[in-house]
């Protein structure tokens, strides 16, 4: 017996969007069927048994039809395994000073004895919802002495276009939105650059510090910096975990995240290390 044809108008699936990880709303990916004068219960498919059944025998039911695979993509990937720990170092990010949005100059030894998540960010990121994770994480933590600073950084396929004065609304206002705010122990930084000719130092720190997360970093195409290193920040999201002596202890993929849940057991484990 033939498949049945086909006769539902075909769901485009390639979208044009940034590449990267592309920006897709997934709500929209479906189509409504034309009247036909043909319904599925004249056909007939094979069991797992090999018999051959009516599908008339589900008339009068609302009916799901899904086309399955047992290894089918996107590629099965524990992303939970996407993180490094960091060689000893005699140095510590206290020895760096950081731009603020305001233009202001500030020493990192501010956060002297706090467990600290390092994180390149970007407004126009499929990974920008990781923001509304950011909060609680804090808030689970704080009383421990926990604090994110985020460094916008435009150099994966120009998604942080913004100027520094700009930024906050963006974040407010576009993504996340909604008006969302960070929690008094998120610092959001100027922008810097993270890799190539430029990087700024506390990432030519951390970087040296800490081994490559993955194999492949990813498309030359989308990387807007030179040169290319095997090292370098992979893409926006990228997080550091430094410990209460400004050491970097931990280096994690922007994937291995789940709200905050891959790093949790690691934010424990250097809370209770003493300073």
């Amino acid at each position: 017996m033939l498949s049945p044809i086909l006769i539902c108008s075909v769901v485009i699936a390639s979208v044009i969007a940034q590449p990267g990880p592309k920006m897709i709303d997934e709500t929209t990916r479906w189509s409504q069927c034309k009247d036909v004068n043909q319904s599925i219960y004249d056909f007939q498919m094979e069991t797992l048994q090999g018999q051959f059944t009516d599908l008339s025998q589900y008339k009068g039911q609302v009916l799901l039809i899904i086309n399955v695979a047992t290894f089918c993509g996107p590629k099965m990937i524990d992303e939970t395994t996407r993180w490094s720990q960091c060689k000893d170092v005699n140095q510590s990010i206290y020895d760096f000073q950081m731009e603020t949005l305001q233009g202001q100059f500030t020493d990192l030894s501010q956060y002297k004895g706090q467990v600290l998540l390092i994180i390149n960010v970007a407004t126009f990121c499929a990974y920008t919802q990781q923001y509304t994770d950011f909060n609680p994480l804090i808030e689970k933590n704080v009383n421990g002495g926990f604090t994110i600073l985020a460094f916008p950084c435009n150099q994966f396929y120009l998604q942080e276009p913004a100027e520094n004065h700009e930024l906050m609304n963006g974040i407010m206002y576009v993504r996340p939105g909604n008006g969302w705010k960070p929690h008094q122990n998120l610092h959001i930084y100027g922008k810097i650059d993270v890799n190539g000719e430029n990087h700024h130092p506390l990432y030519e720190f951390l970087k040296e510090s800490c081994p490559q997360t993955v194999e492949k970093i990813g498309k030359t195409n989308e990387l807007m910096y030179n040169p290319v290193r095997a090292n370098d920040i992979t893409w926006n999201f990228e997080k550091f975990l430094i410990d209460r002596q400004g050491r970097p202890r931990f280096r994690f993929h922007p994937t291995a995240w789940s709200h905050g849940d891959v790093v949790q057991p690691f934010i424990d484990q250097l809370m209770n290390e003493s300073a």
